[in-house]
């Protein structure tokens, strides 16, 4: 079966098409607006932040990257695509200290987007990321913030 309907055409002023969104932005009803993540990224968060051998990460502590192997980019910090995705939006920064295993922190507005993230139970599961919630509802996020900072910085 063939089909006479001609595809449509994009303008020239449309973004190109990739294979995963970008993270949306939403208006939070203050001056800024809100940024949410997508589907893969709040997978990439729920994988990091999950409780393994008894020990609870910490948002403060960030997250570690995986460093390349082999290859012409031995050595350097590999990052996935929605890893790579937060950091362009500004919600991560990488921390390479030259450590085995470079860190990932968020940044004032990736602590918002985390903090909307953990307000909705189907996003963050309150029995399995309760560490996370509590720790997000516990202090300001200029301190967290500060946290992260204070840990680059060495």
């Amino acid at each position: 079966m063939t089909s006479s309907r001609t595809p449509p055409t994009l303008a020239s002023t449309a973004p190109p098409l990739t294979s995963s969104p970008p993270s949306s932005i939403v208006d939070g009803g203050s001056d800024a607006p809100v940024v949410v993540f997508t589907a893969e990224e709040r997978e990439v968060i729920r994988t990091a932040f999950m409780v393994r051998f008894g020990s609870a990460p910490r948002v403060a502590e960030g997250f570690t990257l995986r460093r390349w192997s082999g290859g012409a980019n031995k050595g350097e910090v590999k990052l996935t695509k929605a890893q790579q995705r937060m950091l362009e939006h500004g919600l991560i920064r990488v921390v390479d200290d030259g450590s085995p295993w470079p860190r990932a922190f968020f940044t004032e507005s990736g602590l918002v987007a985390l903090r909307v993230m953990a307000a909705d139970p189907r996003l963050l599961n309150p029995d399995q990321y309760g560490h996370l919630i509590q720790e997000l509802e516990g202090g300001p996020l200029s301190s967290m913030a500060q946290a992260a900072d204070d840990s680059g910085s060495d």
